[in-house]
C-alpha cells in the first residue's frame, strides 16, 4: 500500500542566502535589544543616592548586548538544526510481502529527497494526540528506529492533512504491528 504527496514547494525556503538573512535580522534585533536594556536600564532603576548597580557590574555594559544577540543566535540556530535534521515525509510504502515499510524524507532547506526503509520488527511507531488553543488538534506519529530515533509527523501541521486517503492512512499508522 503506497500513500504518496507532491513535494510542498510552498515550505521550500529560497536556500542558503535567505537563512543568512534571518539569522542576521535576528542578530541585530537581539543585539539592539541588549543595548536598549543595558542603557535604559540604570536610568529607570537609578534613585539618585547611590551609583546603580548594574554599571558597576558591567564596566564595559555594551558586552550585555552582545551577550543577548548570541543567545538569540543559539536559540534560532537550535530551532534551524532542528528543522533541518527533521525533514518532511513525502512517500510511506508498506510492502506487506517483505515486511518492510519504506519512508520518502523531503529536507525543506535543501530541497534534497532521501529513502529509508526499515523492517516491520525494527520500528515501532507510537501515536499522540494533542489539543492546545496555539496550534488546535494535533495528531502526531513518532517513528522510533535503532538507526534514526527522531522521525516525527505532526499530520495535522503539514501538506498530509489535505491527502485523500489521510483517514486510511492514519488508520494504517494505528494499527500498525
Amino acid at each position: 500500500m503506497n500513500f504518496r504527496i507532491q513535494e510542498p514547494n510552498y515550505e521550500l525556503t529560497d536556500g542558503y542566502l535567505i537563512l543568512v538573512i534571518k539569522v542576521s535580522v535576528v542578530i541585530s534585533f537581539a543585539w539592539m535589544i541588549g543595548l536598549l536594556i543595558t542603557y535604559t536600564y540604570p536610568c529607570i532603576t537609578w534613585t539618585g543616592d547611590k551609583y546603580p548597580s548594574i554599571l558597576i557590574t558591567f564596566e564595559k555594559y555594551h558586552i550585555f548586548s552582545w551577550v543577548c544577540a548570541i543567545l538569540a543566535m543559539y536559540f534560532y540556530s537550535k530551532r534551524v538544526l532542528k528543522k533541518y535534521n527533521n525533514s518532511l515525509i513525502t512517500n510511506f510504502n508498506f510492502d506487506q510481502e517483505k515486511h518492510q515499510l519504506t519512508l520518502e524524507f523531503l529536507n525543506v532547506y535543501s530541497g534534497k529527497t532521501k529513502t529509508e526503509v526499515f523492517d516491520y520488527d525494527k520500528i515501532k511507531i507510537v501515536f499522540e494526540q494533542k489539543s492546545d488553543k496555539f496550534y488546535g488538534n494535533q495528531r502526531i506519529f513518532e517513528f522510533k528506529t535503532d538507526s534514526n530515533p527522531n522521525i516525527i509527523l505532526n499530520i495535522d501541521r503539514c501538506a498530509w492533512r489535505k491527502h485523500t486517503e489521510i483517514d486510511s492512512l492514519i488508520k494504517k499508522l494505528k494499527d500498525f504491528k
